[in-house]
């Protein structure tokens, strides 16, 4: 059976034996063994087994940023008692940078989940509060199908709550356009990490506290009065592209 993959060249950092140790570093982040001409472990030995994992990779021209990826705690272990076995300070000061950037990611791992449980924590109190509405942008839609008038104040507005539907579903690589015409009962919606289909938002626990729904659209609003009342704006231009022209 043949297997497709995405493959991204980067460009390892740093320089001989130090590039390998960085490798070494990166490859325990993913949880894996690092491979190359100055390594034990070569390309032509590699399986499938081999490949390491995480839950998100960003690459960019300038840095490489993994999250989610195995507990280096022991690893990191490792290394201290390296740094303490080196009689040149050099050569110690290199690890100690070393754990001092794995330490970084594990503490901004462990950041990330606190500021998702704080979220969570204050989007339950939100809820207990106010109540809850179908998720996933539809409640946004509703309120445009519901909103009287036609001046030129009320259809911007109209326009600006179909924004949130339409931007999830671009991101989720589906024709914006397209499925809010298939948007015809509030209630039901897209489940973005299943197939696609039609469903009870509510049943599978897509919601949204009406708190932040109505707290989201008045700070929109109170930020689109300031700009109206401004005598210049600056933005960045964005070409659209033809899948964003056909969802006008």
């Amino acid at each position: 059976m043949s297997q497709d993959f995405l493959i991204i060249g980067v460009k390892a950092p740093g320089f001989g034996d130090n590039r390998a140790e960085l490798l070494k570093d990166f490859a325990a982040v993913v949880g894996t063994e690092a491979v190359g001409n100055l390594l034990p472990k070569k390309v032509d030995n590699l399986t499938l087994k081999d490949l390491g994992t995480c839950d998100e990779i960003v690459i960019t021209p300038n840095e490489t940023v993994v999250t989610g990826g195995s507990d280096v705690k022991e690893y990191i272990k490792d290394l201290e008692a390296k740094a303490k076995q080196q009689k040149g300070e050099f050569d110690k000061q290199k690890i100690e940078k070393r754990i001092a950037q794995l330490n970084a990611k594990v503490g901004q791992i462990a950041e990330e989940r606190k500021y998702l449980v704080d979220d969570a924590v204050a989007a339950t109190e939100a809820a207990l509060k106010d109540g809850i509405v179908p998720g996933g942008g539809t409640t946004y839609v509703e309120l445009s199908k519901r909103l009287q008038g036609t001046t030129d104040g009320h259809e911007l507005l109209k326009d600006a709550l179909l924004a949130p539907f339409k931007i999830l579903m671009q991101n989720a690589g589906e024709r914006a356009g397209v499925r809010l015409e298939q948007l015809t009962e509030f209630g039901k919606g897209f489940d973005i990490m299943g197939d696609m289909e039609l469903v009870d938002l509510k049943e599978h626990g897509v919601i949204d506290p009406v708190m932040v729904i109505k707290q989201a659209i008045m700070n929109a609003t109170s930020v689109a009065c300031s700009a109206l009342t401004t005598g210049v704006l600056i933005c960045n231009k964005k070409e659209k592209e033809d899948s964003e022209r056909d969802d006008d």
